[in-house]
C-alpha cells in the first residue's frame, strides 16, 4: 500500500526546505549587501559634499584675501600721489607680509614689465633672476591679456621641480586697456594648509582648479591618483557628485569666482574595501552554509559585525571632519534659525569671543548675546531666510570682555529633520578696519593739531560749493596766517612752535565752536569755512574780529608766555570767486594785504588785490630776466665830508631800466625781489659792481675812497654764506674790505637772528663798516646802538626837510648828532637839498652829508669826474 504524504509535516521537514532556506538566505544576503553598499556610498557622498562646501567657503575667503591685497596694491599705486622708490617697495613689503605664504608681490605695467616688487628672498638673492618668477610672470601676464575677467587670475608654474601659484589682478581703463597688473607669488601651502585637517581616506584628494581643468592646488600634491583626479575633474560639471569607476568626486564653483572650482575625491576602491570583504564572506558562507541553518545565523551575525565596523569607520571619519571644523582659522558656527541657540562652534569662535565652547553651547546663550545691534542681526537672518545664503556682511559683536569687535559674517541655511539651522562663517576684521581708519585719518587730518588738513578742507570746500551752486548760497572762506610765528620758532625752538600751533588750533575751535569747519593748511596757515547759517551768529566782520582778539591774547606754553597776532584774508562766495582754487587764491591775496597794512587785522578781497597780484606776478617774471638781460645799472650819490667839503664817499643805488616800462622805482621792485628770493642774486650783483668801481676809484682818484651799499634784510636773514662769498670776492681782486660800508635798516636789528648777528660780526671783523640807515624812522633804541657794532648813523631826510623852519626838527637832529658822537659813531645826514640845510647841519658838527644840493646820483664815470674836480 502506497504511503501518503503527511500534510501536517512541518515546513522544516519538507524536502525543499533547504532550498527555501538557502534561497531566502541568498535573498537576505543580497539585500543586506546592496543596502550596505548603498549606505557606504550615500554616507561618503554626503561627507564629500559637506567637505566640499566647507573647503569652498575657505578657498573663497582665501581667494578674496588675495584679491583684496592685489586690489589694495593696484589702488595705492594709482594717481599722482602714488608712492615711488623705497617708499613703494616698503609698502609692497608690508602688503606681502600681510598675506600668508606669500613669497613675492609685484606691480607690473600693462605690458608686463615689473615696476615694483617685494619678496621673502634674502637681500643677497634679490638681484638674481629666479626662473620661477620669470616663467610665472610671463604666464600670468599672458593669461591677463587673454581674459577679460575683473577678478584674480591664477597660474600654476613648475620649474626645476618647484611648484608656485601666481595670482594676478589687472586694473583696466574705461576702454578695457590694462593700466597695471598686481601679481602675487604664493606657495601651494596657501591653499593646501586649509585642508590638512580633512581626511578623505586613503587615496582621497582635495583640490582647487580652474574651469579649463588646470589644478591650482591639491592635497596630497603628488601621487598616482593626482593625474586621474585632474583628468576626471576636467570632464565633469561643477556642483554635482559623480561616481567614476575608481573615484567619487564632488565639485563646487567658488562663490563670486566662476572661473575657480573646488573638488574633493574619494577612492571608491578604498571606500568599498570593507564591503568587498563582507561580500566575499557572505558568498562563501552562502555556498558552504546551506547545510546548517545555525551556521547561516552565525554567518549573518558575523556579517552584521563587519557592517558595524564599516559604519564605525565612517563615524571615525566624521569625527575627523568635526575636528577640521573646529580647527578652521575662520570662525564656524551652527545655530538654530528660530531660537538663535548655538548647536556647534569651532575653536576659532571661542578664541574670537573669549567664551568657552561650553558657555556658547549653554541653553541660555544665543547669538543675540553677541550682536551689538539687534536690528542688524534681524536683517542678517531675514537675508539668509530669503536668499538661502549671505556672504560678507559687516557686523559688530560684543565679546566676553565687553569689547566691541567687527566681523565679516557669511551664512547659509542648513535643513534638519527637526529645525532650520544656519551655518555661519565669521572672520574678525577689526584690525583691518582700524588700519583702514588710520590710513584715512592720516590722509585727511593734520597729525600735529588734529584739525582737517589741506586735502580734507579742499574736499569740504568743493562739497560746499556743490551744495551752494544752484542757489549761489553765500559763504565765507577765511585764511589765517600767524604774525611773528617765525620769530617764535627762531627764538624758542620748533618744539615750542609746535605747541603754539596746537594751542592756536584749540583757541580757534573754542572761539568758533565745533559746527564751524576749521583746518590747517600747513605751516602757520589755518582756514575757516563760515556757512550762511553760521553767519547768523554774527556778521563775518564780527566773527573775524573775535578771532583776531582771541589770537592776540597771550599763549602760556610751559614756562614761556608767547604773544602772536593774526592776519586774516576774507573771500566771500560768490563775489570773490566761483571755484575752490579761486576762493583760496583770493583769500590768500587778502591775507597778504592785511599783513602789508600792519598785521593783526583782516582784509576783504577786492578786485584791486587781484590786479595788484597780477602786477606783482608780471613784475616777478620780468625781474627774472632783468639781471641776465643787463637791465640793471648802478648810480652813485656822492657823500661829502662836511669839514672840507671833499667827496670821499658815495652810496651805490640800484636802477632798473625796463625795456617796456622804462625806469622802475626800487621801492616797487625791491619788495618783489625779496618776496621771490631773487634779492640774493641781485644783492650779489650790486656788491660786485660796487666793488669793481671802488677798485677803480682807489686806483685812480683816492686810495681811501669808500662806497656804501644797501643790503636787504631778507638777504641777511636767508643768505648765511654772504660774508665768506663777499670777502673772497674782494680778496681775489685785492680790494680792502675797509672801503665797503654796509647799510642796514632798523628793522633788521629788531628781528636779528643768531645767523644775522654772526654775519654782521664776520663783516665787521674783516674791516667793513656798518651804517644804520634811515635812523629815527623805525623802532631803534639806544640799547641796540650799544649792543651792536655800528659805525655810522644816517639821519633820515624826514628830519632835515623842515630843519630851517622847525625848531623841533633842529633839536632832534642836534640830539642825534650829539648822541652819536658820544657813543663814538659818525653821522651822515641824508636829503640835503638847500644851502641852509647844509649850513645848519655843518654847524651841528655833522660828519657827512648827501642830497640833491650836493649832487644827484650819477653814473660811475661822472662820479670819477666829480671826485677829480
Amino acid at each position: 500500500m502506497q504511503a501518503k504524504s503527511n500534510p501536517h509535516r512541518t515546513f522544516s521537514q519538507q524536502g525543499w526546505f533547504p532550498v527555501v532556506v538557502i534561497g531566502g538566505a541568498a535573498v537576505l544576503c543580497i539585500a543586506a549587501l546592496w543596502y550596505a553598499r548603498h549606505e557606504a556610498l550615500t554616507n561618503s557622498a554626503e561627507l564629500t559634499r559637506s567637505v566640499t562646501g566647507i573647503v569652498t567657503e575657505q578657498a573663497a575667503r582665501s581667494v578674496e584675501a588675495v584679491e583684496y591685497r592685489l586690489l589694495h596694491v593696484s589702488t595705492q599705486f594709482s594717481g599722482p600721489q602714488a608712492p615711488t622708490g623705497a617708499a613703494a617697495r616698503a609698502l609692497l613689503e608690508v602688503e606681502r607680509a600681510a598675506l600668508p605664504h606669500c613669497q613675492g608681490l609685484a606691480l607690473l605695467d600693462g605690458a608686463g614689465h615689473v615696476l615694483f616688487s617685494a619678496s621673502n628672498r634674502s637681500a643677497a638673492q634679490r638681484d638674481e633672476i629666479d626662473p620661477v618668477d620669470a616663467a610665472g610672470i610671463r604666464a600670468v601676464v599672458a593669461r591677463v591679456h587673454r581674459s577679460a575677467s575683473s577678478g584674480p587670475l591664477f597660474e600654476l608654474i613648475q620649474v626645476d621641480g618647484k611648484t608656485t601659484i601666481y595670482a594676478a589682478l589687472a586694473r583696466r581703463a574705461a576702454d578695457g586697456a590694462i593700466l597695471a597688473i598686481a601679481v602675487s607669488r604664493l606657495a601651494p601651502a596657501y591653499f593646501s594648509a586649509l585642508w590638512n585637517g580633512v581626511d578623505l581616506g586613503r587615496d582621497g584628494r582635495i583640490g582647487m582648479l580652474r574651469s579649463d581643468g588646470m589644478v591650482i592646488a591639491a592635497l596630497p600634491a603628488s601621487g598616482a591618483g593626482l593625474l586621474h583626479f585632474a583628468t576626471t575633474l576636467s570632464r565633469r560639471t561643477a556642483d554635482a557628485t559623480h561616481l567614476e569607476i575608481k573615484y567619487l568626486t564632488r565639485r563646487a564653483v567658488l562663490p563670486g569666482y566662476p572661473d575657480l572650482q573646488v573638488a574633493a575625491s574619494r577612492s571608491q576602491h578604498a571606500l568599498l574595501a570593507p564591503w568587498r570583504n563582507l561580500a566575499m564572506l557572505v558568498t562563501l558562507f552562502w555556498l558552504i552554509g546551506s547545510a546548517a541553518f545555525t551556521g547561516l545565523f552565525l554567518l549573518l551575525r558575523r556579517s552584521l559585525d563587519r557592517a558595524h565596523d564599516a559604519v564605525s569607520a565612517l563615524h571615525r571619519s566624521d569625527q575627523k571632519f568635526a575636528a577640521a571644523f573646529r580647527a578652521s582659522p575662520d570662525g564656524i558656527l551652527l545655530t538654530s534659525m528660530d531660537s538663535g541657540r548655538f548647536i556647534e562652534v569651532s575653536d576659532s569662535v571661542t578664541r574670537m569671543t573669549g567664551y568657552s565652547r561650553a558657555e556658547l553651547l549653554d541653553a541660555g546663550m544665543t547669538t543675540a548675546s553677541l550682536w551689538v545691534d539687534p536690528a542688524a542681526r534681524a536683517a542678517f537672518l531675514d537675508a539668509v531666510a530669503r536668499d538661502g545664503r549671505v556672504i560678507d556682511v559687516e557686523a559688530r559683536f560684543r565679546i566676553k570682555s565687553g569689547e566691541e569687535r567687527i566681523g565679516s559674517m557669511s551664512g547659509e541655511i542648513v535643513r534638519s529633520d527637526n529645525e532650520t539651522l544656519v551655518m555661519g562663517i565669521v572672520r574678525d576684521i577689526t584690525d583691518t578696519k582700524r588700519r583702514e581708519q588710520l590710513i584715512w585719518e592720516q590722509g585727511n587730518f593734520d597729525s600735529l593739531t588734529g584739525l582737517p588738513n589741506r586735502h580734507m578742507f579742499r574736499n569740504r570746500l568743493e562739497a560746499l560749493l556743490a551744495e551752494s551752486q544752484p542757489a549761489a548760497s553765500p559763504f565765507v572762506v577765511l585764511l589765517i596766517d600767524l604774525d611773528q610765528f617765525k620769530e617764535v620758532n627762531d627764538t624758542l625752538g620748533h618744539a615750542v612752535g609746535d605747541q603754539l600751533l596746537v594751542a592756536v588750533a584749540g583757541r580757534l575751535r573754542a572761539t568758533l565752536g565745533d559746527e564751524v569747519s576749521v583746518a590747517r593748511l600747513g605751516g602757520d596757515e589755518f582756514t575757516v569755512l563760515l556757512r550762511c547759517e553760521e553767519e547768523a551768529h554774527g556778521a563775518p566782520e564780527a566773527i573775524v574780529g573775535q578771532l583776531i582778539r582771541a589770537l592776540a591774547l597771550p599763549f602760556t606754553l610751559g614756562a614761556d608766555i608767547v604773544f602772536v597776532s593774526a592776519s586774516i584774508g576774507v573771500a566771500r562766495y560768490p563775489d570773490a570767486g566761483a571755484g575752490a582754487e579761486e576762493l583760496l587764491r583770493h583769500a590768500d591775496q587778502a591775507m597778504y594785504a592785511a599783513k602789508s597794512a600792519g598785521r593783526n587785522r583782516f582784509c576783504h578781497f577786492e578786485p584791486s588785490l587781484q590786479a595788484a597780484a597780477q602786477e606783482r606776478a608780471t613784475l616777478t617774471n620780468d625781474l627774472r630776466g632783468a639781471l641776465a638781460g643787463g637791465q640793471f645799472a648802478l648810480a652813485f650819490q656822492p657823500i661829502v665830508d662836511m669839514r672840507d667839503q671833499r667827496i670821499n664817499k658815495a652810496e651805490a643805488l640800484l636802477r632798473w631800466e625796463h625795456p617796456v616800462r622804462g625806469q622802475v622805482s626800487p621801492a616797487e621792485f625791491i619788495p618783489v625781489a625779496e618776496q621771490s628770493g631773487q634779492i640774493i642774486a641781485i644783492g650779489d650783483w650790486v656788491f660786485q659792481q660796487a666793488a669793481s668801481v671802488l677798485g677803480q676809484l682807489r686806483a685812480e682818484i683816492d686810495p681811501h675812497f669808500e662806497i656804501s651799499i644797501n643790503v636787504s634784510p631778507v638777504q641777511f636773514q636767508n643768505d648765511h654764506g654772504l660774508p665768506a662769498r663777499w670777502l673772497a670776492h674782494l680778496a681775489e681782486r685785492g680790494i680792502d674790505p675797509g672801503g665797503i660800508t654796509v647799510e642796514i635798516t632798523e628793522g633788521l636789528l629788531l628781528n636779528m637772528s643768531a645767523e644775522v648777528r654772526t654775519s654782521l660780526a664776520a663783516l665787521g671783523r674783516a674791516g667793513m663798516q656798518i651804517a644804520l640807515d634811515d635812523f629815527g624812522t623805525g623802532y631803534s633804541s639806544l640799547a641796540y646802538l650799544k649792543k651792536f657794532d655800528i659805525d655810522f648813523l644816517k639821519i633820515d631826510r624826514a628830519f632835515v626837510e623842515h630843519i630851517e623852519t622847525d625848531a623841533e626838527d633842529r633839536a632832534l637832529c642836534q640830539a642825534i648828532v650829539a648822541m652819536a658822537h658820544t657813543l663814538g659813531l659818525r653821522v651822515t645826514v641824508e636829503g640835503v637839498e638847500t644851502a641852509g640845510q647844509f649850513e645848519i647841519m655843518q654847524h651841528m658838527a655833522c660828519d657827512y652829508a648827501q642830497g640833491y644840493f650836493l649832487s644827484r646820483a650819477v653814473p660811475a664815470a661822472s662820479l670819477k669826474q666829480l671826485c677829480a674836480a
